[in-house]
């Protein structure tokens, strides 16, 4: 894990550039009083504050700011990109801080973002990045991977951005930033932290390191997600939703995720789930299936639950306080063969499949 992690509240009234600096900041977010005070708090180091007011790490919304920001970054090698804002906004910073030189043509590093930027062939610079998260549940900003959606006339894709160094440099976690996150996505982002942490448990990748981290995760989700839906403004409760969504990360980081997300992704592009509401709908399938692959994997999610039920009800009848309702293969018209396709994607081939499969 590359990324240097700092966590405690108050940090971003701490924190003080040390170079020229440019700040992507989510406007949903940020409030103008606190974007006032840090341009005081900040200078002489910032060059530039850019908004941005796009829900989704989008590709057209991407191409706009590119010329922009890249002109900025490209006046001192040494320039910094700081994105304070959700998990879209840290993850439009990760494309951004690679900065290709100008003159530069949009269309030839639309074909490298398409390309998941395996292969920069392209002249491209690589800017220092701090990622100041503003919710508890992404984790984009301790994974080196950042979700790209293409949405055109008549077609609907996610691509994904994973280059070779592509983590953050830091990740400033300041639970402070998140008391002001709406209901609904605070829901969202915990449950897509609970999905980074289950799915990290029954994954091919699962590891000693990995499963202490994601079973604390858990365990500080299930307590306090149901806290923090009626008691928004508790500080206590929002440290743990951070703490849980930073190892959930962690363990997600080395990892990566599995089958829910495989299948999720048809629910946010054609019915408009949200992302955390879409992959919480496949949990309770997914579990059952690993624990039908593997028996010591219903261990592993009954001791973590502290349960003695089956883990799919259990997690079946939790996530029915929060609205959802879990699906299974039987709700598809192409049940079987859309579990196919999901087990061959990339996020599918982590699933852990019964031995000798």
């Amino acid at each position: 894990m590359p990324v240097r992690v700092r966590f405690g509240c108050g940090l971003l009234q701490t924190y003080e550039p040390s170079c020229p600096t440019v700040v992507l900041a989510d406007a949903r977010a940020v409030t103008s009083q606190i974007a006032e005070r840090l341009r005081e708090q900040w200078q002489p180091h910032l060059l530039e504050w850019v908004w941005h007011d796009g829900v989704e790490c989008e590709i057209n919304h991407v191409r706009r700011l590119a010329p922009p920001v890249w002109e900025i970054l490209g006046r001192n090698e040494a320039t910094q990109l700081l994105a304070i804002g959700g998990g879209s906004t840290l993850d439009i910073a990760k494309i951004l801080r690679w900065r290709m030189a100008a003159p530069f043509d949009i269309d030839a590093v639309e074909t490298v973002w398409r390309d998941q930027g395996q292969t920069l062939d392209l002249s491209m610079s690589r800017h220092r990045l701090i990622c100041w998260p503003t919710t508890a549940g992404t984790g984009s900003e301790v994974s080196a991977s950042a979700t790209l959606w293409e949405r055109t006339e008549g077609r609907s894709a996610k691509l994904a951005w994973q280059p070779k160094h592509g983590h953050a440099d830091e990740a400033w976690v300041d639970p402070e930033l998140t008391l002001t996150c709406p209901p609904n996505v605070t829901r969202d982002c915990a449950l897509d932290a609970l999905s980074h942490a289950l799915e990290s448990m029954w994954n091919r990748r699962s590891s000693i390191v990995t499963r202490p981290l994601a079973q604390r995760a858990v365990r500080l989700i299930l307590s306090n997600l149901p806290i923090a839906t009626t008691q928004p403004y508790d500080l206590n409760t929002r440290r743990a939703l951070c703490e849980a969504a930073l190892l959930a990360g962690l363990a997600m980081s080395e990892t990566q995720t599995a089958l829910a997300h495989a299948l999720s992704y048809d629910l946010s592009l054609r019915e408009g789930f949200s992302h955390g509401q879409a992959v919480a709908t496949w949990l309770p399938y997914v579990a059952a299936q690993a624990c039908d692959a593997r028996p010591e994997i219903r261990q592993l999610l009954q001791t973590t639950l502290e349960t003695e039920r089956e883990p799919a009800e259990f997690l079946r009848e939790w996530l029915t306080q929060f609205s959802i309702a879990s699906r299974t293969l039987s709700d598809l018209a192409r049940g079987q063969d859309t579990l196919t396709e999901a087990l061959s994607s990339a996020r599918g081939k982590n699933q852990i499949a019964a031995e000798g499969s």
